[in-house]
């Protein structure tokens, strides 16, 4: 990455040589070695191809870098065939290894001897092994240190290796072993014979003790290079790529062997805090990272480092502490500990970390903060932190984009910092800007370009595997896939947003990144069973988005009830969203919903259901819901206001104009096209359809081009139900002219004009596209509405076919549907 990446300097690593322990894993890597030697001398020319040799150095490398391995994983990673290794040479390795276990110490001194052997150059030409090469090195300091044992640490190493191969052949017995055999008394117990005496020995009693002593042998023991190694590993991985590091359970028994080897290591405190953040585990979170930090304290006292440099690692310490307690949404106490870094780092001139501090400052203040994200974006450019800077820019336009910023100023600044991104090769920052600027597209309701930059940031180059680089970004990868899964939702392909959700189940399977696809996990669920009526399903799944995004949740129970025709819950539900959402307006100064505030709630004599009346949930405390998005008023609005149609039409059109101020206000043209279809079918039930065609005829593009195919099925449906209304209108009023009077009375004359009648038939083979949408989407009600109004405009025309034709399909619709639902008076 950029140089402007500070890094955390903890100067624990130990810059003195480690004294390295001769471990059987060890030993098992140069007998292997060994064999590959001797097929070599005895091969044929042609035995050993260039990808056995190949294949062979890179299993050598591997086996180096890697912490040691139990005999039975390393035999099983030699027979899966990764490596395209002879199968003479596994053979003789496996011979090899008994060997050893059979002369004892006797046969751990023949491997010193050959290895020597083999280091001999017969030629300056043509080395055996080159000295000065990785598995040279390697050689070398096995013998070095073997060379400085004691002869009773030799005989401790082979009583390790016996044990390390005892192991192995037990677990391979035990796995031949069949499951349901059961051992008799002559398998459970052995005897030993001699000339005078017969002793005999229950088997069990000897596995006991084995396993016992399994437990204290000297495997998996890290040394300095190989600690260092996993450790930058790892880090990466979890900064880049999170679903290819190890799991936390598997990383967290990792790092205590590796903390037995290395007490002092700062660097593993560090990744244990990392491994904690990822499956939110606060109280290991704060335990590791103190550990870190004491460490690198005491360390850096033996080693004689400035006091300047042991005041650095208390600045960055706040400063670490404070990130966590924001991670966990601990805001006052990460706002005290932030507080104390910028203090420490004032002291000490060290504007880097003050920049660093700032940058979660603006993090954490409600408020100027625009103004602290503008002087982090001047001053970091200033001292040349690009990453701070970039990073800043696109913080900036994410808080215009929700706070009413203009459109083009919110991705001017997107653009800025993708030059910086481009300039300094920060891949991370530029996959984040993809998913920024989708988001951005999600939240002015352009889903099409939503999707564009989602699928952009889904194919970038991905050849190149260095972490770090483009395409190294598992949050933006997370939200990108969600964001593909959202719009197969949006048009009625269930399966396929299905298997999307596999990919990223198997991709993220734990940590914070997984909430993003349980959450669109939960939306998938709830649409689908929505629109087939399973009241049942939708609840549940609403239920369970409240722990992912409470917003969310609310808005899709207040849809819910007004899909079942439970408007008292809805107008309750929506009017206590409401009240949340004009807290936190209040305290950002604006007050756009107080004409809301005074609406008559409606009651349950008002709605006309019958259904027993429902308590929602109590409205949440705002510290425990975070900001809400523009689009949650609005969204909650529009549905507020489809609650009161059937009995306060006047309070649902104030409403209505209330969410299109809202949205026009926030630049959310997408949600002011819907308010204008929910207004449209507002005016139509009132008898204004020529004011209803009006309103349609200008947000019908933006929901035809953005909009879900739900919405653009039902904004085709308001369409073909207005125009009808409007024609049987005209037809009413030419008829009229034709009222002859007789006496008292008035006998109207029908009349159905030919304009009536290329209407009707206009309008019915649009209903037969809107029909497909909603049979795409398994829209039951909206189903039902169609149907019946095909029925009508058949019967109108005198198809009896076709009318006969609706009849049986709305039959063989009432009749499979799972559950009642309420279709609309059509």
């Amino acid at each position: 990455m950029s140089s402007s990446k500070e890094g955390l300097n903890f100067g624990v690593m130990q810059k003195k040589s480690v004294k390295e322990n001769i471990t059987p894993h060890k030993i098992a890597v140069v007998l292997l070695i060994l064999e590959y030697y001797y097929i070599k001398k005895k091969a044929k020319p042609n035995t050993l191809t260039p990808r056995n040799r190949t294949d062979f150095c890179m299993l050598m490398l591997k086996l180096i870098q890697c912490p040691d391995l139990d005999l039975e994983e390393l035999l099983s990673l030699l027979k899966t065939g990764k490596y395209a290794l002879i199968s003479a040479h596994v053979e003789n390795f496996e011979c090899q290894l008994m060997d050893v276990y059979r002369k004892g110490v006797a046969g751990l001194l023949d491997i010193i001897q050959n290895v020597i052997q083999i280091l001999v150059e017969p030629t300056q030409l043509s080395p055996v092994v080159n000295k000065s090469s990785v598995i040279g090195l390697y050689l070398r300091r096995i013998i070095v240190c073997i060379d400085k044992l004691s002869f009773s640490q030799v005989v401790r190493a082979y009583q390790n290796y016996k044990i390390y191969y005892e192991k192995a052949q037990g677990e391979q017995g035990r796995s031949k072993e069949p499951k349901a055999s059961q051992k008799s008394e002559q398998d459970v117990c052995m005897t030993i014979c001699s000339d005078d005496t017969s002793i005999e020995i229950d088997s069990t009693c000897i596995d006991t003790e084995k396993t016992a002593l399994w437990r204290y042998v000297d495997v998996g023991c890290w040394s300095r290079r190989q600690a260092e190694l996993f450790i930058a590993q790892q880090a990466a991985l979890l900064e880049t790529d999170e679903s290819a590091a190890l799991p936390p359970p598997v990383l967290q028994e990792q790092m205590l062997n590796l903390l037995k080897a290395n007490p002092k290591c700062a660097e593993a405190h560090y990744l244990c805090y990392l491994n904690c953040m990822r499956v939110k585990e606060f109280c290991g979170a704060v335990h590791s990272l103190h550990h870190c930090f004491d460490r690198s304290t005491v360390v850096a006292d033996s080693k004689g480092i400035t006091q300047d440099e042991k005041n650095k690692g208390f600045r960055y310490a706040a400063l670490n502490l404070a990130a966590l307690h924001t991670q966990f949404g601990h805001k006052g106490r990460a706002m005290n500990i932030l507080n104390e870094a910028i203090k420490i780092a004032h002291e000490a001139n060290d504007n880097v970390c003050l920049q660093h501090a700032l940058t979660w400052l603006y993090k954490l203040a409600d408020s100027n903060k625009k103004l602290l994200i503008q002087r982090s974006i001047s001053k970091s450019s200033d001292l040349g932190l690009m990453y701070l800077a970039s990073l800043g820019m696109q913080s900036l336009a994410q808080y215009e984009g929700c706070n009413g910023g203009k459109p083009s100023s919110v991705f001017e600044l997107v653009t800025e910092s993708d030059v910086l991104n481009c300039q300094h090769s920060m891949g991370d920052l530029a996959a984040s800007s993809y998913a920024l600027k989708a988001a951005l597209w999600n939240l002015y309701g352009k889903t099409e370009m939503a999707s564009l930059n989602s699928q952009l940031l889904l194919l970038l180059n991905t050849n190149d595997e260095t972490p770090g680089l483009v395409g190294g970004n598992s949050e933006g990868l997370c939200l990108a896939i969600c964001n593909v899964t959202h719009y197969f939702i949006h048009e009625g392909e269930y399966n396929l947003a299905m298997v999307i959700l596999q990919l990223a189940r198997e991709k993220f399977p734990h940590g914070s990144l997984s909430t993003h696809w349980m959450l669109s996990e939960q939306i998938l669920t709830f649409t689908h069973a929505q629109n087939n009526c399973q009241w049942h399903i939708a609840e549940q799944a609403a239920k369970s988005m409240a722990s992912l995004d409470p917003w969310e949740s609310k808005l899709r129970m207040i849809e819910l009830y007004v899909a079942k025709g439970e408007h008292p819950n809805a107008h309750n539900l929506a009017q206590r969203v409401l009240a949340q959402c004009q807290k936190w307006m209040e305290t950002c100064g604006v007050d756009d919903l107080a004409e809301c505030k005074d609406s008559t709630p409606i009651t349950k004599g008002d709605s006309g259901v019958n259904s027993k009346m429902e308590n929602p949930e109590e409205p949440l405390s705002p510290p425990s819901l975070s900001k809400p998005l523009p689009t949650v008023p609005v969204r909650a609005l529009i549905l507020l206001a489809e609650s009161n149609f059937e009995v306060n039409s006047r309070a649902a059109v104030s409403y209505l104009t209330t969410a299109l101020s809202l949205a026009h206000c926030h630049h959310l043209e997408y949600f002011s096209a819907i308010a204008g279809v929910v207004m449209a079918d507002l005016q139509l039930k009132m008898g204004l359809a020529s004011q209803a065609l009006g309103v349609l005829e200008q947000c019908l593009p933006v929901v035809l081009s953005h909009g879900s195919r739900f919405m653009r099925a039902k904004a085709m449906l308001v369409l073909m139900q207005s125009k009808l209304a409007a024609s049987a209108t005209l037809s009413q009023t030419s008829s009229q002219q034709d009222v002859v009077s007789m006496g008292e009375e008035k006998v109207t004359t029908p009349m159905q004009p030919a304009r009536r009648k290329e209407v009707v038939e206009e309008c019915s083979k649009v209903l037969g596209g809107v029909k497909a949408d909603f049979e795409k989407v398994e829209s039951i009600s909206m189903l039902k509405d169609i149907l019946v109004l095909q029925a009508l405009l058949s019967k109108e025309l005198g198809h009896v076919s076709d009318y006969h034709k609706c009849a049986l399909e709305y039959k063989a619709l009432v009749h499979n549907s799972p559950l009642s639902s309420f279709p609309k008076k059509v």
